[in-house]
């Protein structure tokens, strides 16, 4: 098992927003935050065939953004990219050709995969005939290959969301993965119910907060040793006031302490957790909780 050091590791990778110019607390969401995005579902697998024009289109993907709350003026512009830098470019889009903007003008988006491809393409070979579509290379199972003919047979979708008042916008990024495999199960999202709380919220109190996940969404899959494991869920926590200790939990041990400020022009401290199917797996749910200050 991996140790904890690694999970940490692990939990920055994902990580939307950095910390702030004073370098508070990663946990602290005090300023505008995209605290993470998810998407649902989670991964994709599209049918072969549909690039021949046959076979039943991806269902949409719904887009949401967890954020701190947003500042008067906030708006939201999001973006799709088929073919993303990554790390090495800033999470730029390798060419205008391949980004479209969505149309979406709040902390929610859907992604229609279909449309994306007509967009970016001017249409499905074969999608008006019946099914006559040109064929894949012959040395290429997959129906997409790049012009050098490598065949692809899965590629992740960048998701890009711009937000924030004017001149002062941050960008967050999330990936959604295809598959054009048809025997490959996709992976899906874990479902966190409520955050429970022991303890009564007074100032400068502490409280527990227990993160409630549904044992049946964490799924079987085979991981890189080809061993059938279950998912073990990371949760990471934020707050808007207050101190967390741990700031991220792991597997069954889902507690954290929330030391409660004790400042008198503070009423109420929004809760949230981020909850992920594994340090390597890209499933995304999450749960938010408002705490009143006795």
């Amino acid at each position: 098992m991996r140790s904890y050091l690694t999970i940490l590791a692990a939990l920055a990778l994902p990580a939307l927003s950095g910390c702030g110019a004073e370098f508070d607390p990663f946990h602290l969401a005090n300023k505008y935050r995209v605290l993470t995005i998810k998407a649902e579902p989670p991964e994709v697998v599209i049918d072969p065939a549909l690039f021949m024009g046959q076979g039943q289109p991806p269902p949409p993907i719904e887009l949401t953004a967890l954020t701190s709350p947003p500042p008067a003026g906030t708006t939201y512009t999001w973006e799709a990219c088929l073919f993303s830098l990554d790390t090495l470019g800033a999470f730029a889009c390798a060419s205008e050709d391949l980004e479209v903007t969505l149309d979406a003008d709040g902390p929610t988006a859907t992604l229609d995969l279909l449309q994306l491809f007509l967009t970016l393409s001017g249409g499905v070979d074969g999608a008006e005939g019946e099914g006559e579509g040109e064929a894949p290379p012959t040395d290429c199972d997959s129906p997409v290959a790049l012009p050098d003919g490598t065949c692809i047979e899965s590629f992740r979708i960048q998701l890009r969301l711009t937000t924030g008042p004017a001149g002062e916008e941050i960008v967050a990024v999330r990936s959604v993965g295809v598959s054009l495999d048809p025997t490959r199960q996709p992976n899906n999202n874990p479902d966190v119910t409520a955050i429970e709380v022991d303890g009564a919220p007074t100032r400068g109190g502490e409280v527990t907060l227990r993160a409630v996940i549904d044992p049946a969404s964490l799924e079987q899959y085979t991981d890189l040793d080809g061993d059938t494991v279950t998912e073990r869920p990371v949760m990471s926590w934020f707050t808007t006031a207050g101190e967390l200790a741990p700031g991220a939990t792991f597997d069954d041990d889902r507690d954290t302490t929330l030391t409660l400020p004790d400042d008198p022009a503070i009423d109420t401290v929004d809760v949230y957790v981020v909850v992920r199917d594994g340090d390597t797996r890209r499933g995304i749910d999450f749960e938010t909780l408002t705490l009143t200050l006795e």
